[in-house]
């Protein structure tokens, strides 16, 4: 062996212990912080009611009052709009699962603002043939506010 193969595998070794005092240390500062929070006796915030919905062929997590902003839906502001594609609706504990969708159950959400979004470019190409063809747009966002989940 070398002088530079023995310096790589101290240094490997050394590395290693610097590991595992890091892994014991975070061990001992979580513990801590678990022990701390299970003695104070804090209030939970209840939490409203939070859903899965289908909004322009994406899935949106969102609870009432959250604004939420998507792009591929047509609307103006001031608009109501409700979607009727709910996939699941959480409320504390309880979770209602849909199949796919839940029945009778709808997001309402007033549109708060419409904007456009920052560009996106693309590009086709083929090598040896010259051949580049460049495009871009800008999507149209539209932000809105959940105002109620009927479950």
């Amino acid at each position: 062996m070398t002088k530079g193969n023995k310096k790589t595998t101290e240094i490997k070794k050394t590395a290693k212990a610097a590991a595992k005092k890091d892994s014991k240390s975070t061990k001992k500062t979580v513990a801590a912080k678990t022990t701390k929070t299970s003695k104070s006796k804090e209030t939970k915030p209840i939490k409203a009611l939070t859903a899965v919905f289908v909004v322009g062929g994406s899935q949106v997590i969102a609870s009432t009052g959250e604004e939420v902003t998507v792009d591929n839906i047509s609307a103006q502001k001031g608009d109501k709009i409700d979607f009727d594609k709910v996939l699941l609706i959480k409320n504390g504990d309880d979770i209602v699962l849909g199949n796919p969708y839940i029945n009778k159950s709808v997001v309402k959400a007033e549109v708060v603002a419409t904007k456009k979004g920052p560009k996106v470019e693309a590009m086709k190409y083929k090598a040896k043939s010259r051949y580049r063809r460049r495009w871009g747009y800008r999507p149209n966002l539209v932000r809105f506010v959940v105002k109620e989940i009927v479950a």
